[in-house]
């Protein structure tokens, strides 16, 4: 027999289960060879005449790690004990993460120690979510082989292949499924660990989608190319010709899916060459020779001419915008002569250029178009962010295209746009709309409605491609937008564009901006996106939600502020005194409830509010404003904490004890552990605080001994998934310490002696800290950025952008674009 510690491992796995669990071991064997994992499982390896604890050990030796299958009948066996033991033994730091337990039947026998350090998975599939665990299970187990793939730059020159075909479509369409199939074998390894030998594609491909880490807009590309795949596959004969257009989305596809994972990656047949051969200025610019304009990079967007670039005129010092024409026009003259004419029909909205001209720069013809400075962004590009623009804004962009193609239609002698397409649309910040020149591809008006009811879907379409002129598609269109809700006008979605794509700096330096006054009194406000805010009006005492000098909604009744919440996307719930609970998200009302007795806390749990009173009731509200009564906490709520899980949550009531739920249901009730002042999660680990001492409850149910920490104050939830903060008061001034689940704590910030900190977010290094002055400040990265003297409250919104302040007769939305 060899000896044990040099056999290298034959096995991924050795499953350690007890007899009793025969039954529910099995299929979970099954699927982890399906899975492609090599098992060692005692039916299949033990021979007959060897001792058994020898073959044990050599099993165990063999293989990377051991899945514990733990129950009852488990933890009561001498033989799985010493399984365990030797298991344990051979990593006894658990660095290679030999051991993985995972509870296969319910537990009434304690685990053991030295097994409770571990992390635990759940199999009985008691909360519905054995896909999960098995996930995690198997996530643990490092790969034997590591399998052959292309490097970077390889698969980087494969992801380039598709776009040399262009003029032969279904090649170009399957060397891009190709590529598509080794990008994704790639992210799968950077996101998830090796593949399973004998894994399928379309079971990395159906993991992928299924990751929560990857952006939406990454999950829904790799939903298209796995689309068009079904266009690639051999004997597929019924399915739609592939031509030039067709292909044009699945590259567009491929190459937005090759960048997110290599950034510096660039498609083969990007036109960038025309800024690279123009001469550089100073702090970046690029000059246009011959001309007194410097231009600035990077590009503003793209139309159908060319990419545009703000510009400066320094002889008239006067912004400009310049296009680069790519590739220039063939016939100058005439290309001269079609651009004039949009002179011509400048009734508002066509963006008319006044200067261009012909050069050549290193041997390259090069074209260029100086228009007025452009304030705005591409309609293109917002569509391509946002996916589908709502049903009003989508109205209003048509509409805002025929206002301008009437003007144009309407000039003496009338002005054909003849490319209308939305890569030539600007939207303008209040949701106006104007056109840019483009190639002209029509000649004639019909052609432009035409193009214009191309913009619009379904019954709205149809009416307008029966239109024969601009002022009937003005009338269709504007009637139309009646009938739609405001909430999400043209205007509403480019503030939320511009609130997720600007990093700008004002300047002065800073990168935090006023973006939005309201003349108001108000005791507080807060920020809802979108340019709206929750402000507590002063006199009144109801709840108002304004944008700018606009009151979107008032509350029937006065509500008196004690607890307020903040969630993903915006989302606020604020409770007050009266037992009174509203909840906001999308900038608008979405619960209006009251509770018997004073709030005592409310709390964002995943997509959920849950809300408890000091009179018992505990509710959990769903995003849509339904309303679940949960079981009553006799002596009130105290405080609610939300684990990272999304579904778990803990309630600490008045009387000191705790009570753990899951989704809408009560799992477990803990005795008084004294008056909570208190609570937070840190990963799994629920944290306390009770007074000044800070302990924790563990996963097995028990209290940590309590660790004296003078001055602390509260409990927040951390800026980042594992971790809590605790605040804590010195002598020195006011300290925030990250606590993790493995209860270790470290110093983060320090506030001079004086200041306060008075609001935080989910951001790391973003504060709202009182002044000792007077007033109030806002902090990042442990320095302060701005002050406002006379302000008497300041928030900030969860995602750390957005702050609201509150002066004497006016509310102030600042946002921080860094």
């Amino acid at each position: 027999m060899a000896d044990r510690d040099d056999l290298s491992p034959v096995f991924d796995v050795f499953i350690s289960y007890a007899i009793a669990d025969e039954d529910l071991v099995k299929p979970f064997v099954t699927a982890l060879k399906r899975d492609g994992f090599q098992v060692w499982i005692d039916y299949e390896q033990m021979a007959g005449g060897v001792p058994v604890m020898e073959q044990l050990a050599d099993g165990i030796a063999q293989s990377a790690h051991m899945i514990v299958c733990l129950s009852d009948a488990y933890l009561g066996r001498d033989w799985t004990k010493a399984e365990l033991h030797i298991s344990l033994a051979r990593d006894p730091g658990a660095r290679e993460v030999r051991t993985i337990p995972a509870i296969f039947r319910p537990l009434t026998m304690k685990v053991p120690s030295y097994l409770s350090q571990l992390t635990i998975c759940d199999l009985t599939n008691r909360r519905h979510d054995y896909d999960q665990q098995y996930l995690l299970v198997t996530r643990r187990i490092r790969r034997r082989v590591e399998p052959t793939s292309p490097g970077k730059d390889a698969l980087g020159q494969i992801c380039a292949t598709p776009f040399g075909h262009v003029d032969q479509p279904e090649r170009a369409l399957f060397e891009a499924y190709r590529a598509y199939r080794e990008l994704c074998q790639y992210l799968y390894r950077q996101e998830v660990g090796e593949i399973p030998g004998h894994a399928e594609f379309g079971w990395i491909t159906d993991r992928l989608m299924m990751r929560r880490s990857l952006p939406a807009e990454i999950r829904d590309a790799l939903a298209t190319m796995e689309g068009y795949g079904r266009q690639v596959v051999p004997g597929y004969v019924d399915g739609p010709a592939v031509t030039a257009e067709t292909i044009e989305s699945p590259l567009k596809t491929l190459a937005m899916l090759t960048q997110w994972v290599f950034p510096d990656w660039h498609r083969p047949d990007e036109q960038v060459a025309a800024w690279d051969v123009l001469p550089a200025g100073e702090d970046g610019t690029r000059r246009l020779p011959g001309t007194d304009y410097l231009l600035r990079g990077p590009a503003l967007g793209r139309t159908t001419l060319g990419p545009l670039y703000g510009a400066h005129d320094t002889s008239r010092d006067k912004p400009m915008t310049v296009v680069l024409v790519e590739p220039p026009p063939a016939d100058e003259r005439a290309f001269r002569q079609h651009v004039a004419r949009f002179a011509n029909g400048r009734r508002g909205g066509v963006l008319a250029p006044d200067d261009g001209g012909d050069l050549v720069i290193a041997g390259r013809r090069l074209h260029y178009l100086a228009m007025p400075a452009i304030d705005g962004i591409w309609a293109e590009n917002l569509v391509e962010h946002v996916r589908e623009l709502p049903p009003r804004a989508a109205c209003e962009l048509a509409l805002g295209v025929a206002e301008v193609l009437r003007g144009l239609h309407e000039a003496d002698p009338p002005v054909v746009h003849g490319d209308v397409v939305l890569a030539n649309v600007v939207v303008g910040a209040l949701g106006t709309v104007a056109l840019c020149p483009g190639r002209p591809r029509t000649t004639t008006r019909a052609e432009d409605l035409s193009a214009l009811a191309a913009l619009v879907d379904g019954p709205l379409a149809e009416r307008l491609a029966s239109c024969t002129t601009a002022v009937r598609a003005c009338r269709i269109l504007r009637d139309a937008c009646r009938d739609l809700p405001s909430e999400d006008s043209l205007g509403s979605v480019y503030r939320r564009f511009r609130g997720s794509t600007r990093t700008a700096p004002r300047r002065d330096g800073r990168a935090t901006q006023l973006v939005e006054t309201c003349r108001i009194e108000s005791r507080a406000a807060w920020p809802l996106g979108d340019g709206r805010l929750v402000v507590w009006e002063r006199g009144t005492d109801t709840l108002v939600v304004r944008e700018g000098e606009h009151t979107v909604w008032r509350d029937s009744c006065a509500v008196v502020v004690r607890r307020v919440a903040r969630g993903p996307d915006g989302r606020l719930a604020v409770g007050g005194w009266d037992g009174a609970v509203r909840c906001f998200a999308d900038g608008a009302p979405v619960v209006t409830a009251r509770m018997d007795g004073a709030v005592g806390d409310l709390c964002f749990v995943g997509d959920n509010l849950v809300a408890g009173s000091w009179k018992q009731h505990l509710w959990l509200f769903a995003p849509d404003g339904r309303r679940h009564e949960l079981l009553e906490v006799k002596a009130g709520v105290h405080r609610i904490a939300a684990a990272d899980a999304r579904d778990r949550f803990a309630v600490a009531d008045l009387s000191g004890g705790l009570a753990i739920y899951s989704d809408n249901r009560r799992v477990a009730n803990m005795p008084a552990v004294g008056f909570v002042t208190d609570l937070a999660y840190a990963g799994t680990r629920l944290v306390l605080l009770t007074g000044e001492a800070l302990t924790s409850l563990r996963l097995d149910g028990s209290i940590g001994v309590g660790e004296p920490r003078p001055g602390a104050r509260g409990l927040l939830p951390g800026s980042a998934a594992g971790q809590c903060t605790l605040l804590v008061e010195t002598a020195a001034g006011t300290e925030t310490w990250l606590v993790d689940a493995a209860d270790r704590q470290v110093r983060d910030h320090v506030f001079p002696a004086g200041h306060s900190l008075i609001g935080t977010c989910g951001v790391p290094g973003r504060f709202i800290v009182s002044d000792p002055d007077g007033g109030y400040a806002y902090w990042r990265d442990g320095e302060p950025q701005v002050l406002w003297p006379n302000a008497t409250t300041a928030t900030i919104s969860a995602n750390g952008r957005l702050l609201a302040v509150c002066r004497p007769g006016v509310v102030e939305l600042y946002e921080d674009f860094t």
